[in-house]
Order: structure tokens, then sequence, then C-alpha cells
């Protein structure tokens, strides 16, 4: 019996790579005894994920797949724990960082992931619930954060990866120097300070860069991990931020790393997050908890 697979391809991700290939895609598929149905993600036109999943017949497909970037994922794991549609998942990454990818182990050859698709073998990973949205691998606010989603996405067409670099540059002042009071309350602690970055993660990497959190990150540990960052006071503390970063740091007293389940970030203030790069609200209060093992997903055998 052939493999049904629903197929939701992001034309604009990353440098537009998954138009120039959907064919092919559909192809490989129905060789490897797959019956494909390919729908186009439209976001400008309202055409979302989200939505699609929503009008599925939950029955129907054996593998729901997407190509794209990050944030496609993103907002198709978000339709599939909204919907509780329990059915293994497909990503072929086609966008401009693929952080979530490259972490889990999901290769960047076509060919590949294609086979994954098809026949390879299905991972259980832990997902974060943020308030009432759900994300992949990271939750953060602070220095940098808003890049993955501002930056222009003609920009991210042209040059890749290249223009987020950019925009980091331009803003580089702006960013270290904006700072955000916030009360943490984590395994039985209260954190109270001024940070200009938090994030909690399963990432290897994030922005393609390794971190201080890189050697302890599992995907399905039913463990997540938070990186505060202190505001600097001089130049010393940012080079002590710097050095506290390092994937091999031993500590830094501007750089505090704990593992968790449930978190929770409080302010007086409205704080921008960005979940999985897309923006994830402006909130005064962000309750965040891991979902063990809630997605499978298809990686290479």
């Amino acid at each position: 019996m052939r493999r049904k697979v629903l197929l939701l391809v992001n034309g604009s991700a990353g440098q537009s790579a998954a138009m120039d290939r959907v064919y092919e895609m559909i192809e490989e598929l129905t060789l490897q005894n797959c019956l494909v149905t390919a729908v186009p993600i439209l976001p400008a036109d309202g055409v979302l994920s989200e939505d699609i999943l929503r009008e599925t017949d939950h029955d129907y497909f054996d593998v729901v797949a997407c190509c794209g970037g990050d944030g496609t994922l993103h907002y198709v794991i978000n339709g599939l724990l909204e919907e509780h549609y329990d059915v293994p998942v497909g990503y072929i990454p086609t966008g401009s960082a693929n952080d979530f990818a490259r972490g889990i182990g999901i290769s960047e050859e076509f060919h590949e992931q294609i086979d994954a698709i098809a026949s390879g073998r299905e991972f259980a990973y832990d997902i974060g619930r943020f308030n009432d949205r759900y994300f992949n691998y990271i939750a953060a606010f602070g220095a940098f954060t808003a890049i993955s989603y501002s930056t222009d996405q003609d920009a991210k067409n042209a040059i890749g990866y290249g223009a987020y670099a950019i925009e980091a540059v331009l803003n580089l002042y702006e960013n270290l120097n904006m700072s955000y009071h916030m009360k943490v309350e984590l395994n039985g602690m209260e954190i109270e300070d001024d940070f200009i970055f938090g994030s909690v993660s399963s990432s290897q990497s994030v922005g393609g860069l390794k971190t201080v959190v890189s050697n302890r990150a599992q995907y399905d540990d039913g463990l997540f991990e938070v990186m505060l960052i202190k505001k600097p006071k001089n130049i010393g503390d940012l080079q002590k931020i710097l050095a506290g970063l390092d994937p091999n740091a031993k500590g830094s007293p501007n750089v505090s790393v704990y593992q968790t389940d449930h978190v929770r970030f409080t302010s007086e203030e409205n704080i921008d997050w960005t979940l999985d790069g897309e923006f994830g609200g402006s909130v005064k209060e962000a309750d965040i908890t891991v979902k063990n093992r809630a997605i499978r997903i298809l990686l290479p055998k």
C-alpha cells in the first residue's frame, strides 16, 4: 500500500529553493511508493499551514511533510498539536539558518531527506509550550532575537544567511544597550535582574552558532536549557559575556545556564519574544513547559 504524504511547500523560505524542486520532490516520493498531495503555503494570501491541517481528513494521510525553513516547521507543528493530529512529520529544510534541522540530524542532502519521508526512522522529540503556543527548539527575548523575523524576506532570498549578519551589524549598538528587567522562576528558585538576552531551548546551535548550552542540549530528555545574559555594565563585562558563551565555558558571572521542564518569566512591561525565529508575541508573562517526545519526526536511516 502506498504511503499517503501531505506535502506543504513554502516557496518563499530561504532563497526560494523549494519552488525549483517541487516536481522533483513529488516524482521521487512517487517512485518510492508514496501517494503525494502537494499544497503551497501562501502566507501573504492567507493560505496557512495551520488552516490547511485544520481542514484535512486526519485519518487519510500517513505523513505530514513540509518544505521550508524552521519557521515553516514551527507553524506545521502548531497545527498538528492544536488539532491533535498524530502522524510522523517529514521536513525538507530550505531556509536560511536551519538550526533545528542541523542539530536534530536532518540531512542537508535533498535526496536523503526524501528517503527519510518515504521510509526513514521515527524520532520522538520534545516540544516547548509557550503560553498557548508551541515551539520546536527555541523561545527567546532580547538582543538580536528580532532579526530572525524582521529581516526583509527579499534580502534573505537574495543573499541567504548573510542577510541576518548584515542586520546584526547594523543594529549592534541598539541591541547591546537595551535590557529587560525580568523575574525568572525555575527549579524552586527566583532570579530577578536586568537581562539583555534570555532563551529556553533544546537546540545545539542558535543562528548557526554553538553556545555554552550546546554540549548539554538533548532533544528528547524532557528538559530545556535556559540561558540568561545579564546586562553588561562596562567593556569588561562584555568580554566576560563573550567568554561565557563559548561552548567549553566553565562559568561566567554574566551568563547563567539552567536545565528545567518549567520556567516562568514575568516583567512589568510587554516583552517581545521569538519562537523558532518567528514573532511569538509581546507579553508580560511567559509560562514555558516541555511536552516530552510530543512529535515524531522522520530522519534518514
